[in-house]
């Protein structure tokens, strides 16, 4: 940790990106109705073709049938969910050219696409839209946040492939999906604070090579896996943590090996898995290390078992043999609030309370040592509960190590409903 006498020299920047339902941003305001009022556009395509970079298009009630392509940076709003642009195949698509671009708002029967031949010097941001039976399929510098998705015409209602630096992450943050899952592929993205309920396959899958993955904070329910490491290639520097995953067979799952594992899978809960809370099939390369450490494993059925893993300070409580090597785990009921209600905080009384990782690193916010749970640690559940006001969901720290009176540059993104 940096002393106060560094803090004092510190030069600090931080960008946050803030998303609200009232956006000031155009040069020029152009609307769209279908019904032909006064100095409108029939079309959204109109809209964008007539529009220069910066502008705002607002489209209005009505159903539009189309497929707009958008290559140009346009902030893209709909005047509530009734507007639906429904296509057959991509309702958006999103080109060279559009890099800080908005679409807010819509009902969507069509797929939301990039075509993965160029990136963002801006960040494309997706947000507080329905997508009704199709998805997103995006990838570089992008925020899919406050979404709905109703099934997908794939199976994944938010396809993500990876971007190009860590500074320019892919941020899919407190979306809801029902009856479909995400997928990501490819590197430098966050999976951050969705709910994810009702996917025979999944609620999140990580598919081929992936390195600097977070999958933080969502919550999963009666999903065939809950969390699935997939793919024959390696996946490096990733983060697992504070996860509740509840009423799905197999809780964790690596598959379809052998392949390199390097990460941390941290301060999860998963509950009630039928078949067994953590399964791995074939192996893993030599180097592999996977770290559990602070959490909560209860009323799964079969064993725990992970390849080149050590497991401290986890809590067990029936879901089979403790698994080896590791110190500090326990086997006692956890005593949460309320299960039958999805309160999984803990009683004053549980034995999970400051009993998890004691290295100051891994200490809850309020600085006390780490609670087993997803309410522990700097990545704690609350940090995303009651979102009413504005979220700092990521930051980058460059560089990560500084001598005393040098500078550093922190910039991030934030996001409010």
């Amino acid at each position: 940790m940096m002393g106060l006498n560094t803090m004092k020299k510190l030069n600090s920047v931080i960008t946050l990106l803030i998303i609200t339902s009232s956006i000031v941003i155009s040069q020029t305001l152009r609307i769209v109705d279908k019904w032909g009022s006064p100095g409108s556009y029939p079309t959204i395509t109109d809209a964008v073709n007539e529009s220069q970079p910066g502008d705002t298009i607002k489209v209005l009630s009505g159903t539009y049938t189309e497929s707009v392509n958008v290559g140009k940076k346009l902030f893209i709003i709909a005047q509530d969910s009734t507007v639906e642009v429904v296509s057959g195949t991509n309702a958006f698509t999103f080109y060279n050219g559009s890099s800080g671009s908005l679409l807010y708002g819509f009902t969507l029967k069509g797929h939301v696409y990039h075509p993965r031949n160029f990136e963002q010097t801006e960040p494309i941001v997706i947000a507080n839209n329905r997508f009704i039976n199709t998805y997103v399929d995006f990838m570089n510098w992008t925020i899919i946040a406050n979404n709905y998705f109703l099934k997908a015409s794939l199976g994944n209602g938010i396809n993500t492939y990876g971007s190009n630096a860590s500074d320019k992450r892919i941020i899919v943050f407190n979306n809801t999906l029902d009856s479909c899952g995400i997928k990501l592929t490819g590197n430098h993205t966050s999976i951050i604070a969705n709910k994810i309920n009702n996917y025979s396959e999944y609620g999140i899958l990580s598919y081929d090579a992936l390195n600097d993955f977070q999958i933080i904070a969502n919550r999963i329910n009666n999903c065939g896996c809950g969390i699935c490491l997939y793919g024959w290639q390696s996946k490096t520097n990733f983060t697992v943590s504070n996860n509740l995953i509840t009423n799905c067979p197999i809780g964790l799952h690596y598959n379809y090996g052998p392949s390199l594992f390097t990460g941390v899978i941290s301060n999860n809960i998963v509950y009630n898995s039928t078949v067994t809370a953590v399964l791995y099939h074939d192996g893993l390369w030599e180097g592999s290390s996977v770290y559990f450490y602070s959490n909560i494993f209860l009323n799964n059925t079969g064993n725990i078992s992970f390849p080149a893993s050590v497991w401290d300070y986890n809590c067990f409580y029936n879901s089979g043999s403790v698994p080896t090597p590791g110190i500090g785990n326990i086997n006692a009921d956890p005593l949460f609030v309320n299960v039958v209600n999805g309160n999984f905080q803990l009683q004053s009384s549980s034995p999970c309370i400051n009993t998890g990782h004691p290295n100051l690193i891994y200490s809850d916010i309020d600085r006390t040592r780490n609670d087993i749970g997803i309410y522990g640690g700097s990545h704690t559940m609350s940090n995303y509960e009651n979102l009413l006001a504005p979220k700092v969901i990521s930051l980058f720290m460059s560089p990560t190590q500084v001598i005393k009176g040098s500078d550093i540059i922190i910039t991030g993104s934030g996001i409010a409903k």
